[in-house]
């Protein structure tokens, strides 16, 4: 990639003025969206100071960066410059950055129609898939594993289940025609114990947003129960005969588990956040933290 600015002016050795400064145009060297761009030449004493932005890099791309000048309007150009410093040379990101020339160290004096030329080779960086294992759960289901590969494109596969598991018995219709399943003499009462069953078997893909930054999203199967128990009592001595559990089909699903969420890495501590949805009709909030390696 190319981007040219330009002034003219003679520059003697030992004493230079600035007198205008023209951007001319922007050239890409290549098929991909990079461009440098908003050169901006400054004077600082006999130094050079060329700003120039790289717009549009990937995360995983990097630039050998030089720098050329013409002394005829851009015809003809010299260089690289070997007296620069700063954002200069291999392993150059993309953002805002800047060139100090130490002028007369290059040349003995600087006259005709200056042009500046910022030559920005790219390198296409492999991006390494890296395992990690994590913790991961959600506000019913605090037991968790989520296991997995990151990299510019990664899988991850997850299971996480609640601290209840013992299946209802009995399932209640929702009114008071209700009829569990008893023997005759007795009689059945709610008391106040209410738990949820869940249970979440998912897998996917991971996706590199940027250099520390992932997104996750994937599919499965879930369950979520609401589960009360229920009170069995003998007609005429009214003591307790047994326990069990019912569930409510109201608050209760099953099927296809949906979920979505980003991933933060920090060294190879790797944390995350999301989203769990069972048939698109109850919701949960996901979070986990582990480490890659």
């Amino acid at each position: 990639m190319n981007m040219y600015s330009s002034q003219k002016k003679s520059i003697p050795k030992g004493a230079f003025k600035l007198f205008s400064l023209l951007i001319l145009t922007t050239f890409t060297l290549n098929t991909h969206a990079q461009q440098v761009k908003d050169i901006q030449p400054q004077q600082q004493d006999n130094n050079m100071v060329v700003k120039y932005n790289i717009d549009g890099a990937k995360f995983y791309q990097t630039f050998n960066v030089d720098l050329y000048i013409s002394r005829d309007g851009g015809k003809t150009f010299e260089g690289p410059l070997n007296a620069v410093s700063g954002d200069v040379g291999k392993g150059i990101t993309g953002g805002e950055h800047k060139i100090v020339w130490d002028v007369f160290k290059d040349v003995n004096n600087l006259e005709g129609d200056i042009v500046f030329d910022v030559k920005a080779e790219l390198t296409e960086n492999e991006v390494p898939k890296e395992f990690f294992a994590m913790y991961n759960g959600n506000n019913d289901a605090f037991l968790g594993l989520m296991v997995g590969q990151v990299g510019k494109t990664g899988w991850y596969a997850s299971f996480k289940t609640g601290t209840f598991f013992s299946s209802p018995a009995q399932e209640y219709s929702g009114d008071e025609t209700w009829q569990p399943d008893i023997a005759q003499g007795q009689y059945y009462q709610f008391n106040d114990s209410e738990n949820i069953r869940r249970l979440s078997v998912t897998g996917g893909f991971t996706f590199q947003a940027a250099r520390n930054f992932f997104f996750y999203t994937g599919a499965g199967f879930g369950i979520k129960q609401l589960i009360w128990q229920m009170e069995v009592h003998d007609y005429q001595t009214e003591t307790l005969q047994e326990e069990q559990y019912v569930n409510h089909p109201d608050y209760s699903y099953s099927g296809v588990e949906a979920e979505a969420g980003m991933m933060l890495r920090l060294g190879n501590v790797l944390l995350c956040a999301g989203a769990s949805t069972v048939s698109f009709a109850y919701t949960n909030v996901t979070f986990g933290a582990g480490w890659v390696f």
